[in-house]
């Protein structure tokens, strides 16, 4: 697999003095498998626990702890459009919220990956529907 150019930076280390992620090569590559289902490409908005009181998994925190994993269960989120792919992503700018207009004049938003995503895994584990809308193709190459 082509190495990463430049070196994915941490969103949890950016203040420090160094700041990039110790990876030579993507996990994968995320997508958005299912737009159908994305609640930004919706228009909806998200409240609540990402994946519910019974979801196991945990994930780290920057305004609570960087380094120490929470559950994900125990930080409910609210949001007026659903975005948490692209906040809840360690990497910076791996994937932002693509806003267009419609031909109604109406904006409308679909997650975009960008060319910084490693594949971690992050935004399918944190989307709220089920299956989860953006998933990580692994050990795929970056493409445009």
């Amino acid at each position: 697999m082509p190495p990463l150019a430049p070196a994915p930076v941490l969103k949890a280390k950016e203040n420090d003095p160094e700041p990039t992620l110790n990876l030579s090569e993507r996990i994968g590559v995320a997508r958005l498998a299912h737009p159908e289902s994305c609640l930004a490409v919706q228009g909806k908005g998200f409240s609540g626990q990402a994946r519910g009181a019974g979801f196991r998994g945990h994930l780290r925190y920057v305004a609570v702890d960087r380094w120490k994993p929470v559950p994900v269960r125990d930080h409910p989120y609210q949001r007026d459009l659903c975005d948490l792919c692209v906040t809840e992503c360690p990497i910076r700018d791996a994937i932002h919220m693509k806003e267009t207009i419609a031909a109604d004049g109406s904006k409308q938003y679909r997650p975009e990956v960008l060319e910084q995503c490693v594949g971690c895994g992050v935004c399918e584990m944190i989307c709220p529907v089920e299956p989860a809308a953006i998933v990580v193709d692994q050990r795929q190459p970056w493409s445009a």
